[in-house]
């Protein structure tokens, strides 16, 4: 099975947009919130359990008990 997530960034809503304007005033980027925001956190998650758990429920794989723990303890840490 592949570790790679692939990310669906329709399924999340777009509230509002921000475009920022370089040093020549043409618009460089358009962010879309909160789209954007929850593509940035999801695209730079660094702790490997977090990464796991979301490979797990991005794959619709069952979660055993084992998995469970581990999820409520991570959630705990914060």
């Amino acid at each position: 099975m592949s570790k790679d997530i692939v990310i669906n960034s329709g399924i999340f809503p777009v509230i509002m947009s921000i475009q920022d304007k370089d040093i020549n005033g043409k618009y460089s980027k358009v962010y879309h919130i909160p789209r954007s925001i929850n593509l940035l956190y999801l695209e730079n998650i660094k702790d490997n359990c977090e990464k796991d758990l979301l490979r797990k429920y991005a794959n619709a794989e069952k979660f055993n008990d084992n998995i469970i723990i581990i999820y409520f303890a991570y959630i705990k840490e914060g």
